[in-house]
């Protein structure tokens, strides 16, 4: 009788600590599957917000590779055209200067906003670029073509 006993509460310990060990790898695996679902949404958020920055970087990384390469043909025709593209980069210069000016970016979580931040940066720094290099182009033209240049040196 004595055995049966031993054995019982031996059995009933075995069982406890089996259950034991498996709740605590259930709350392992519960934990690793929380932290990468967390993970991996902080991911997702930051693609979805980063992606249009990337998109609009490289559109005006390709306007400017366009404008060196820009040959002017007809300064009035041209220079409105240029002009136009000026404006806009302008806008949007003036856009993300006021995002990054609010730092509303700061919401989130440091690594999405330190993403956020300098993929704004890289844009903004693009978008000068290439107003630069519009002006540029337009005074090139002015200061090169000859009539301008008789105009210049007449006075």
């Amino acid at each position: 009788m004595i055995c049966n006993a031993f054995s019982y509460e031996t059995q009933s310990n075995v069982m406890q600590e089996l259950f034991l060990s498996l709740t605590k790898s259930v709350k392992k695996a519960m934990s690793a599957y929380t932290q990468e679902f967390l993970l991996e949404k902080i991911e997702v958020k930051t693609f979805k917000l980063l992606i249009p920055i990337y998109m609009a970087t490289s559109e005006v990384k390709s306007f400017r590779d366009m404008i060196a390469v820009y040959y002017i043909n007809d300064i009035d025709v041209d220079s409105r055209v240029l002009n136009y593209f000026y404006e806009r980069l302008e806008e949007s210069k003036d856009k993300v200067e006021l995002l990054l000016d609010k730092e509303e970016f700061y919401k989130f979580s440091p690594i999405i906003a330190d993403r956020l931040r300098i993929s704004l940066e890289e844009l903004y720094n693009e978008l000068v670029n290439v107003s630069f290099d519009i002006s540029l182009k337009i005074g090139e033209y002015c200061i090169g073509s000859e009539s301008n240049y008789n105009f210049l040196e007449k006075a």
